[in-house]
């Protein structure tokens, strides 16, 4: 149970997750279930949060088209799953 959050509101701010990690998936996923544990700590805001954050890491590439795009977002929603072993490890820190 992940408690709380069922909206979008995560998944229309977590641009900068995919910013910040061009071409990286994975670190795109680590950075939007950090910023999306603090208000949004459900699994579906993290796999919206995480498609979104790994579209946007993808179409940052240079060879990025709508299908890798699509590929991307598809593997951030299904990521989401990682939400426990990315915030323990977090928060072990």
């Amino acid at each position: 149970n992940y408690g709380r959050g069922f909206s979008n509101g995560c998944a229309m701010r977590i641009a900068a997750a995919g910013l910040c990690n061009p071409g990286d998936w994975d670190g795109a996923v680590k950075t939007a279930i950090t910023m999306t544990s603090v208000s949004h700590g459900t699994q579906h805001a993290y796999s919206g949060a995480c498609a979104i954050a790994c579209a946007i890491a993808e179409a940052m590439t240079e060879k990025a088209q709508i299908s890798s795009i699509v590929k991307a977002a598809v593997y951030g929603a299904k990521k989401r799953k990682s939400a426990k072993e990315v915030l323990s490890n977090y928060y072990r820190k």
